[in-house]
């Protein structure tokens, strides 16, 4: 019975030996199937951060777009307001006219000193200064709408 005991496992130990203990062409290809399953898997996750990626900055590309069509709107609202206001204002040769007609005076009895627009509190306005027979005169006249804002006058004007 000794040697039936040393044969079989003499057999047994032949069979894993030619099989490798339990590593023959299954466990291979469950090993192959296995790496490929996993290198399927880490193509996906990179597939699908690439993609998350691509989404992330088609959003970014989308937000400065839209940022820079604002920026854009922006600027042609501005460019209307001033083109609004440019087109109330009365310009210097009108407001001169409105200070010396309050002044009751006419543009040949004048000397110019100042003609110029400027600004008033936020408000655009233009400053007409002028003298005449020994009296100055200084208007704050309204650019848009030509009111008369400030005017002064001093008869004691000795040309300095």
């Amino acid at each position: 019975m000794k040697k039936k005991l040393i044969a079989l496992v003499a057999a047994v130990a032949l069979v894993f030996a030619f099989t490798g203990c339990g590593t023959g062409p299954e466990k291979a290809d469950k090993e192959k199937t296995a790496t490929a399953k996993t290198e399927q898997a880490k193509d996906k996750a990179e597939a699908e951060k690439a993609k998350a990626e691509a989404e992330k900055a088609k959003a970014e590309a989308e937000k400065e777009k839209a940022e820079a069509q604002k920026a854009k709107a922006e600027a042609e609202k501005e460019k209307a307001k001033e083109k609004a206001k440019a087109a109330k204002d009365i310009g210097t040769e009108k407001a001169t006219k409105i200070a010396l007609k309050d002044a009751g005076l006419k543009e040949a009895d004048v000397k110019f000193t100042k003609q110029s627009p400027g600004e008033d509190d936020g408000k655009r306005i233009y400053e007409i200064e002028f003298t005449s027979d020994g009296s100055e005169y200084e208007y704050n006249i309204d650019a848009a709408t030509g009111k008369i804002l400030e005017r002064d006058s001093d008869n004691d004007y000795d040309g300095d």
